[in-house]
């Protein structure tokens, strides 16, 4: 069964890596990239707001504090290594060993059964 408190603390990790990558864009020496991600970076503002405003409200529970904990390597693992520290920083946080982007826990298996049942339903079919 989902636990809210953890549901809060996996977009609240997220954002805030995701604030570090976009920031990182927007510093771009690509004139290209970094307008994209300032445009990108102003919707995303208002998923930083909610994420916030709810982790602000979550702070002192423990189960939030212990799903902050347990997702924190994943969060890091969010971030090339050289944005590591900055989110670090930016969370209070030790840096932690973290879980690299393509490592899956237990709980993706019938997550993506189920969200690619129609596409498995019709084998060789062009979506």
């Amino acid at each position: 069964m989902p636990d809210w408190a953890r549901t809060i603390a996996r977009h609240w990790l997220y954002e805030t890596a995701d604030a570090i990558r976009i920031g990182a864009l927007k510093a771009s020496g690509d004139p290209e990239v970094a307008g994209l991600a300032e445009k990108i970076d102003r919707e995303e503002a208002y998923h930083r707001m909610h994420a916030d405003m709810w982790a602000d409200r979550l702070r002192d529970e423990a189960r939030f504090r212990s799903a902050v904990d347990e997702l924190w390597p994943s969060a890091l693992g969010l971030l090339e290594p050289g944005q590591r520290d900055r989110l670090c920083e930016t969370l209070g946080r030790e840096p932690v060993d973290p879980v690299e982007r393509g490592e899956h826990t237990e709980e993706l298996r019938p997550l993506w059964e189920e969200m690619t049942m129609v596409r498995r339903s019709v084998p060789g079919a062009s979506w």
